[in-house]
C-alpha cells in the first residue's frame, strides 16, 4: 500500500483517537566494547503493530513500537604475527588488512502509545484501517519519543549521543 493511500486509509480513526499515554513497555541494552577513536556506524529498525481493547467504558487503540538498534565500528585487526614490519610499514595498516565491524552496544525496546477512542459503536473500524494508523499516525506519534529514549541510552552508556535522524516512512506497493 502506499503512503498516501495508508494515510487515507487511517483518517478515519486518526479523527477518533486522542493519543493518552507513552509507555516503555521492555528494554534490552548491552555496551559490549569501548569504541576505539575513529568513526562508529548504527543500523535502525522499527515497527509498529495495533490492538485494540475493549471496555464498558471506553475503547483503546495501542499502537506497539519495537525498535532496535546496533551501534558499530570498522576496526583493522592486529596483524599476523609473521607479517613483516617492513611490509606492513610498505603497505600501511589499512591496504594490509581489510577492517572487519566491531560490535559496540545494541539496544532493543518497546514503546507502546494508548490512543483512547471516541467513536460510534455501530461503526466499528476495520482491521484495515487500524493497521494502516499504526503504520502511519501511531509510528510519527511513537518514534519522537524512541529518538529521545536513543539518544540518552548512548549517553548513558559512555557513547557520544547518538540522533537518530528524522522518520521516514516507506510503505510498499501491494496488489489488494
Amino acid at each position: 500500500m502506499s503512503l498516501d493511500a495508508a494515510r487515507k486509509e487511517a483518517a478515519r480513526v486518526a479523527a477518533h483517537v486522542d493519543l493518552r499515554d507513552v509507555r516503555l513497555w521492555g528494554v534490552q541494552a548491552d555496551l559490549d566494547s569501548v569504541p576505539d577513536q575513529g568513526d562508529s556506524q548504527f543500523s535502525f529498525r522499527f515497527n509498529a503493530d495495533v490492538q485494540v481493547q475493549h471496555s464498558s467504558e471506553h475503547e483503546v487503540v495501542l499502537v506497539l513500537g519495537t525498535y532496535s538498534l546496533a551501534v558499530t565500528s570498522d576496526v583493522v585487526p592486529p596483524s599476523d604475527e609473521d607479517e613483516s614490519e617492513d611490509v606492513a610499514a610498505t603497505l600501511g595498516d589499512s591496504e594490509s588488512r581489510q577492517s572487519v565491524p566491531k560490535d559496540i552496544a545494541s539496544i532493543d525496546f518497546r514503546l507502546n502509545a494508548l490512543f483512547r477512542v471516541e467513536r460510534q459503536p455501530d461503526d466499528p473500524f476495520t482491521e484495515s484501517e487500524l493497521t494502516a494508523f499504526g503504520q502511519t499516525t501511531g509510528q510519527f506519534a511513537l518514534y519522537p519519543y524512541a529518538r529521545e529514549f536513543i539518544a540518552d541510552m548512548t549517553g548513558r552508556m559512555g557513547l557520544p549521543p547518538l540522533h537518530v535522524g528524522v522518520m521516514r516512512l516507506h510503505l510498499e506497493s501491494r496488489d489488494d
